[in-house]
């Protein structure tokens, strides 16, 4: 019997889910920023997307890491990426809804 961990099946599965919550979770901006009539040009939907990739490869890596048992190294590198995310998407999330937060 073939051991769960050494199967070349799940990591494709888990690609795959992961793949299909991305376009699920595009799909639910473009929707929720059509409710809150929030106009995203080209170079804004540019910069958030960007930024989503950039957040997924860091946690990934960082656990593909963990993973590898390299405890240490993935959780360094998790924190030394996950704060300049935080802060870069924050300014990404104050520059899309900048109008809406003027106008409240």
């Amino acid at each position: 019997m073939e051991n769960i961990t050494t199967s070349t099946f799940l990591p494709a599965i888990f690609w795959l889910i992961m793949g299909m919550l991305n376009l699920i979770f595009i799909l639910f901006l473009r929707w929720w920023f059509r409710e809150l009539n929030v106009k995203l040009t080209k170079i804004k939907w540019l910069c958030l997307i960007g930024w989503w990739v950039i957040l997924l490869l860091t946690i990934c890596a960082s656990f593909t890491l963990i993973g590898e048992d390299e405890l240490q190294a993935g959780l360094r590198f998790f924190g030394f990426f996950l704060i300049p995310l935080l802060i870069s998407g924050f300014i990404i999330f104050r520059w899309i809804f900048k109008k809406i937060i003027i106008k409240s």
